[in-house]
C-alpha cells in the first residue's frame, strides 16, 4: 500500500466511526495529507455527510478543485437526509449545468448525465419539486446522452404541469435533444406546431443540427425562418454554405456567401462555428 493510499485507508476508517472525535481526527489527517486526490476528498466529505455534519461537507464541497459524479451525489444525499429540498434541486441544476459546459470524454459524459438522472428520479420520489431551471438541466442532460425516449417524458411533465411557465430554453432543449438524435423532421415538426414565432435560438438549434447531419433541405427552410426574423445574420449564411458544402453542393456554397456580399454583410470578426466530439460549438477569437 502506497502513501497516499494509507492516508485514505485511515481516513474512510475514522469516517466510519459515529464518534464526532473519530471524524474529527479523519479531517486531521485529510489537512496533512501531502497529496490530496479526488478520492480523498470524496471520502471526507462521505464521512461528513453520514455523521450528520451536512454544513461541513458543504464548506469543504465548496472548496474541491475538482469534482465527479461521486461528489456532486453525494452531497445532493446529503441535502436530501438533512430536508434541504431547495439546495438539493439547486446543487442538481448546477450539477448538469456544469457537466453541460465542461464535457470529459464523450462515455464520462453520457455515464454523468445519466446517473444524475437516475438521482433526479430517486428525488422526485421523496417528494422533491423540480423548477423551471432544473427542467432546462434535465433536457439539457437527455440531449447529451441520446435518451429521447426521457427528454421527452420530461418535457410533456414540464407541460402539464401549470406551476410552471414554459419557456424558450426549454423548447430549444427540446430541439436539440430531436437534432443530436438526428430526427430533424421531428424537430422541425414540433417547432412549426408550437403555433408561436419560436426565438431565432430555437431555429439556430435545429440548424445546428442539420449541419452536423447534412441535411441541406431541412436546413435551408430553418435558415429561412432565421433571416426572415434577422437578414443580418451572418452565422445563418455561413452555417449554410457550410451545410451546402459538406455535401458537395459548392455552387450554391459560393452563392450563400456572395448573397452576404451583396448586401453588405460580413462574417464577424473571430466568429466561426466549429465541430467538437459531434457538438456545435461557436467559437470567437481574438
Amino acid at each position: 500500500m502506497d502513501g497516499n493510499a494509507q492516508w485514505l485507508y485511515e481516513i474512510k476508517s475514522n469516517c466510519r466511526s459515529p464518534e464526532n472525535m473519530k471524524l474529527d481526527e479523519a479531517f486531521e489527517l485529510f489537512e496533512r495529507m501531502p497529496q490530496r486526490d479526488l478520492s480523498s476528498w470524496n471520502a471526507i466529505i462521505t464521512g461528513f455527510i453520514q455523521n450528520g455534519e451536512v454544513k461541513r461537507a458543504e464548506k469543504l464541497f465548496e472548496k474541491m478543485p475538482c469534482k465527479n459524479v461521486v461528489s456532486w451525489t453525494t452531497m445532493i444525499t446529503g441535502y436530501v437526509q438533512d430536508g434541504q429540498s431547495e439546495e438539493a434541486l439547486k446543487i442538481f441544476s448546477k450539477m448538469l449545468a456544469e457537466d453541460s459546459v465542461k464535457p470529459n470524454k464523450a462515455y464520462a459524459h453520457h455515464g454523468c448525465c445519466r446517473e444524475a438522472i437516475s438521482l433526479f428520479n430517486k428525488m422526485s420520489d421523496l417528494g422533491f419539486k423540480p423548477n423551471d431551471v432544473t427542467y432546462v438541466a434535465l433536457l439539457s442532460a437527455c440531449s447529451h446522452s441520446g435518451m429521447v425516449e426521457e427528454g421527452l417524458r420530461y418535457f410533456d411533465e414540464l407541460v402539464k404541469d401549470r406551476s410552471i411557465e414554459v419557456r424558450e430554453d426549454h423548447y430549444a432543449c427540446l430541439v436539440d435533444l430531436f437534432s443530436r438524435a438526428g430526427k430533424l423532421k421531428e424537430a422541425y415538426e414540433f417547432i412549426v406546431g408550437l403555433g408561436t414565432n419560436p426565438s431565432v435560438s430555437v431555429w439556430e438549434a435545429l440548424l445546428a443540427g442539420c449541419h452536423v447531419h447534412g441535411d441541406v433541405d431541412i436546413g435551408k427552410l430553418v435558415a429561412e425562418k432565421i433571416l426572415e426574423a434577422e437578414p443580418g445574420n451572418t452565422g445563418t449564411y455561413l452555417l449554410l454554405s457550410n451545410i451546402y458544402a459538406s455535401k458537395g453542393k459548392w455552387s450554391k456554397a459560393t452563392n450563400e456567401r456572395l448573397k452576404m456580399k451583396n448586401q453588405g454583410l460580413k462574417k464577424q470578426p473571430g466568429c466561426s462555428w466549429i465541430e467538437i466530439e459531434n457538438k456545435e460549438k461557436r467559437s470567437r477569437k481574438t
